[in-house]
């Protein structure tokens, strides 16, 4: 289902996030880079978050006539209820908080993190825990909460679904079924395993486009594939990823931990199945989406914003406006890092963080980018 929607949408090639996970959905939500964040790390279980302050993604969708819903992975912050999704522009949540939790018990740091909220705004009182749900896999509770969020939504109002998937942070897990078609296939059970997270992913995707199409709603809808980082090959909780042709890890400011997957999918757009080259961030997604849907932002609508309209660039696979990468910082706070278009990257340190090795499959190939 992936490589359908891949083979028929643009994928963005010269695509960056963050190094870690909380830093790029902050990144991603509001628009604005790390340094104006000031989430430059993932955050661990402390009294952090994305500041009241900004504006998200959410909000802005919500004043142009669209119904905001997140289900799955938040890490923006938890510890008081204001930082939670539904006081940040969205009507449900279901999932958990946290950064990462086993895939079947919902526990993390001794505690169970799964939230079914319903409501806007939705604390004490409103928020449940769905006890009953450990034993199940979260890749198919995600899956069958947005194929649910789909199947009731009131089509007199748009859609914002911010699907945020577990799969495939650590801990390397899957259900065998997954993983069995892989036996004969990959040798090495840390990629078969990770190969069978991805197939639940896949059959996720699959199982929400078909939602989509049984409301009529497929055809109009854009949907917007991105990573959160790159894979941890080497540090931040491994599970069998390969960054080739690029060096290093997650928590890196190497390649390797920064450029990201990304595609976008429509069946409107006038260029389908090509590569869009020029460069592109995390944080252009809140503008670049806020021109797909018609609209623009109004004056002072949001905080200054990092982000720029690629709508334009990508409809006409023309020259991209962003001429530069802020990369932010590694998690041991090796950098900052930045490069320009013409692919010249400077790293203010003596390491882009971590080992900065390339993955076993890639040694090859060391001669590639950094």
């Amino acid at each position: 289902h992936f490589n359908r929607l891949h083979s028929q949408g643009i994928d963005l090639s010269s695509y960056y996030v963050q190094p870690s996970c909380s830093p790029t959905r902050a990144a991603i939500l509001t628009g604005r880079k790390p340094l104006h964040t000031g989430i430059n790390f993932w955050l661990p279980n402390i009294a952090a978050g994305l500041s009241l302050n900004e504006v998200t993604l959410a909000q802005v969708l919500n004043r142009r006539n669209f119904t905001s819903h997140a289900v799955g992975k938040w890490h923006l912050g938890f510890h008081k209820t204001p930082y939670t999704p539904t006081f940040r522009g969205f009507s449900s949540f279901y999932g958990y908080y946290e950064g990462s939790e086993d895939y079947y018990t919902h526990v993390t740091n001794g505690g169970f993190d799964f939230h079914d909220e319903r409501a806007p705004f939705c604390g004490p009182g409103c928020t449940q825990r769905p006890w009953h749900l450990q034993g199940q896999y979260s890749t198919n509770l995600f899956t069958a909460r947005a194929v649910e969020i789909i199947s009731q939504h009131n089509l007199s109002s748009r859609l914002f679904l911010y699907l945020a998937y577990q799969g495939v942070h650590a801990p390397r897990q899957a259900p065998a079924a997954y993983v069995e078609p892989y036996e004969k296939g990959i040798a090495d059970p840390v990629r078969r395993t990770f190969a069978g997270m991805i197939s639940a992913l896949d059959e996720g995707i699959g199982n929400v486009t078909a939602a989509l199409a049984a409301r009529d709603m497929f055809a109009d809808t854009l949907i917007v594939v991105t990573t959160d980082n790159g894979g941890p090959t080497t540090e931040c909780s491994t599970t069998g990823q390969s960054n080739w042709p690029f060096r290093g890890s997650k928590c890196s400011v190497y390649e390797g931990g920064t450029r990201g997957t990304a595609f976008l999918h429509w069946q409107g757009l006038p260029r389908r199945g090509v590569t869009f080259t020029g460069l592109a961030h995390a944080a252009d997604w809140l503008p670049t989406i806020v021109s797909a849907v018609g609209s623009r932002l109004w004056p002072n609508e949001t905080l200054s914003l990092d982000g720029l309209d690629l709508w334009d660039a990508l409809l006409s696979n023309g020259t991209s406006p962003r001429k530069s990468v802020y990369y932010g910082i590694s998690q041991k706070h090796d950098g900052p890092a930045v490069r320009d278009v013409q692919g010249y990257k400077l790293i203010l340190s003596s390491s882009g963080g971590g080992q900065g090795q390339w993955s076993p499959q890639q040694l090859p190939h060391v001669a590639s980018s950094c």
